[in-house]
């Protein structure tokens, strides 16, 4: 039922280690609490570390197993009831906002420039547009629009599309590393020589390691848009549109930024409205 199936492959092996020899009709709440708490303290390997599982890896786990717990009960009528139902969630944790400085930007471009054309094309277009990591390596010529200077994101998260608008020179140089690297249609992130996209994240983890940069994940691209955008006058609903979230409570992270706008607006408003007392 997933668009990408494939990633919850490792989440079902897991349950069917733990609970794949219990009858569907036996599986208890009692038994999946059992079961995340298992997932809470259990250790596993990410790299060359032992690390805990975080709680929205956690909160996948026992979602992709209610998916299946869900479909036996309303679809098939095996059970009465989804027993993941009663098993609460993990409070998610505070949404990052790590965003870059003006001189990191500046460290981030020079850094993916020195590296290639094509990583700086992509490092300027995910930070004009807000774009997810996947949406702009998926990004396509069809998908530019060159008379009103934007680009579409198609069929993203939110199952969506998407239009962005993007700077005159982000697009004037979409369209000569278009034309340089003869790029008819189709990917413009393609690999000619192998016929497949660049892997993208692999040369920005490098770079962004190389330029220094502390604390900075490749989807902190994304906040740094946002969080520009909020300190220059931007509202939620703005930010909201711009990343494409379907509601304001994504973008109610970058609230603190907006603060110092609202404030101004504020003010003004209430000059006009309140007689001197």
């Amino acid at each position: 039922r997933y668009s990408c199936y494939e990633k919850y492959s490792t989440m079902y092996d897991w349950w069917r280690e733990k609970i794949g020899s219990v009858n569907l009709n036996k599986l208890t709440t009692a038994t999946l609490t059992h079961c995340k708490n298992i997932l809470m303290n259990e250790e596993i390997t990410k790299g060359d570390k032992k690390v805990v599982r975080s709680a929205n890896t956690i909160n996948k786990y026992l979602m992709c197993l209610s998916a299946v717990l869900t479909y036996a009960s309303k679809d098939l009528e095996l059970i009465p009831a989804n027993p993941m139902s009663k098993v609460s969630k993990l409070k998610k944790p505070t949404g990052r906002t790590r965003f870059l400085s003006e001189k990191e930007i500046t460290k981030l471009l020079d850094a993916a420039k020195n590296h290639s054309d094509m990583l700086y094309l992509f490092v300027l277009l995910s930070l004009s547009t807000g774009g997810r990591y996947s949406e702009v390596r998926e990004l396509c010529v069809e998908n530019i629009n060159k008379e009103n200077s934007m680009v579409y994101f198609l069929d993203t998260k939110n199952k969506e599309h998407r239009g962005v608008s993007i700077p005159e020179n982000v697009l004037n140089l979409l369209i000569k590393y278009i034309k340089d690297y003869d790029i008819v249609d189709g990917y413009i992130f393609i690999n000619k020589s192998k016929n497949k996209l660049y892997y993208i994240k692999g040369m920005l983890e490098k770079i962004i390691k190389a330029a220094g940069i502390k604390d900075f994940h490749i989807h902190d691209i994304r906040h740094t848009l946002a969080s520009y955008t909020a300190m220059n006058g931007g509202s939620l609903l703005d930010i909201a549109e711009i990343l494409g979230h379907k509601s304001l409570v994504m973008a109610r992270r970058y609230s603190h930024l907006t603060q110092k706008h609202t404030t101004s607006v504020l003010y003004r408003v209430t000059q006009k409205i309140i007689p001197d007392v």
